[in-house]
């Protein structure tokens, strides 16, 4: 590869029943970004997703940054026809990528796509570039190539990059990927300057194994930043203005010695900026020292998992919690300062076999502490022990949606009635 090659990076937009901006941007683009600009590249990036661009239709926030996508009702794939939902592309329309596409002779376009089931909006990508840029290198990478590459490869593009193989990336590109990622550089905020907020990750893989979860397969070993990195990175993260700061860590309380020692060096920085942890917070690390660390580094609303209050569940999907645990966790945080507008549960719902009630036990428990509920629909992820139990290889990835996946188990009523359950009882707080 030439130093005079130039590489678009995109951010290919969503096909989905629904889909929010939930603080969400893609960043393993991000850092690839930084690599490429680090190794001298060419680099130009269009984030389809990214409701704050120039060609974005105008789009409302809350105080945190989070708002809804732009979106166009669009025709189901085949297997949806009798599925009585709408089925919308979400993101900068079509004809801003084929412009962008269309305007420079790109050597190579690399696209992400995270849930498996997005697949359809790089399937969009891959066409345009077909039909403008016929010589050009298309690689995909992400979670959804991380765990379908086979799948990927059917579809067309040139390259398939997963976890596994991201030195094949380094050789493709000619630029210097470490090993470790503590290694790894800041992503590249770059293309979101002005932007509400950012995320950060200071952390791989997590010490659970749910069965509903993919993180052990994708990242097996845990890889964590030194603390005094991730102190001068959000120390620069603060300094570029960014006033919300999105922590993507799977298991970002632990191990607890590392995590107070960082949260303890972003207090005494004294920075104007506010926290967030979409990610569910293992409770069993939150003890009174933890929850004090939270409230005064700036942590607001937190996201706390709960999943399910039946010792069973808790057991035989990976035992990350007991429900003792996740009591006395809301209890610190009480006594820590934060209220319970700061604190959200959440539920699962929707794994074949588990019964309403205990799904409403578990709601009804969250809401007698004063927390609102998050209901989370289960999806199925390829490479998890759930998924394998279920037999659900041979199915079309559209149907890991978890929006959808409910009309192939019949479970589509039951779990209205619960997110009616579930709204009613966040009414009362």
């Amino acid at each position: 590869m030439g130093m005079k090659d130039k590489i678009l990076l995109i951010n290919p937009p969503v096909y989905d029943f629904a889909s929010f901006d939930f603080w969400l941007k893609p960043l393993g683009l991000m850092y690839i970004s930084s690599l490429l600009k680090k190794g001298g590249k060419e680099v130009a990036y269009f984030d389809v997703m990214d409701r704050f661009h120039p060609s974005a239709y105008p789009s409302k926030s809350d105080k945190w940054g989070r708002g809804k996508f732009f979106s166009q009702i669009v025709e189901k794939p085949e297997s949806f026809k009798n599925i009585p939902r709408k089925y919308k592309r979400y993101g900068i329309p079509k004809i801003y990528i084929e412009r962008i596409i269309a305007e420079t002779n790109w050597n190579y376009i690399l696209l992400t796509t995270t849930m498996t089931y997005w697949y359809p909006g790089a399937v969009e990508v891959l066409n345009i570039i077909r039909k403008y840029r016929k010589s050009a290198t298309i690689i995909i990478g992400g979670i959804y190539a991380s765990l379908l590459p086979e799948h990927a490869k059917k579809l067309g593009f040139n390259e398939v990059i997963t976890n596994k193989n991201l030195n094949k990336l380094s050789e493709i590109l000619d630029i210097f990927i470490p090993k470790s990622f503590q290694d790894f550089p800041l992503p590249d905020y770059e293309p979101y300057r002005n932007q509400p907020y950012v995320p950060i990750l200071t952390s791989l893989g997590c010490p659970f194994r749910c069965t509903y979860c993919a993180t052990h397969y994708l990242h097996p070993e845990i890889q964590q930043k030194p603390v005094e990195i991730v102190v001068e990175e959000i120390r620069d993260i603060a300094k570029m203005g960014f006033k919300n700061i999105v922590f993507y860590d799977d298991a970002l309380l632990f191990p607890q010695d590392r995590v107070k020692e960082m949260f303890e060096g972003i207090i005494r920085s004294n920075l104007n900026v506010n926290f967030h942890t979409p990610n569910g917070l293992g409770v069993r690390f939150i003890d009174l020292e933890m929850a004090k660390l939270l409230k005064r580094a700036g942590f607001v609303n937190l996201y706390l998992s709960l999943e399910n209050i039946n010792e069973k569940f808790q057991r035989e999907t990976g035992g990350k919690l007991t429900t003792d645990e996740f009591l006395s966790a809301v209890k610190n945080l009480y006594r820590a300062g934060f209220e319970p507008k700061n604190l959200n549960a959440y539920i699962l719902c929707g794994i074949p076999g588990v019964s309403k009630e205990d799904i409403t036990e578990t709601m009804k428990f969250a809401h007698s502490l004063g927390i609102r509920i998050m209901l989370s629909e289960y999806s199925p992820i390829p490479h998890t022990p759930m998924f394998n139990q279920l037999n659900l290889d041979g199915i079309d990835p559209l149907w890991h949606n978890n929006t959808i996946f409910p009309y192939h188990y019949g479970n589509v009523e039951e779990i209205q009635r619960l997110k009616d359950f579930a709204k009613t009882l966040n009414k009362e707080l």
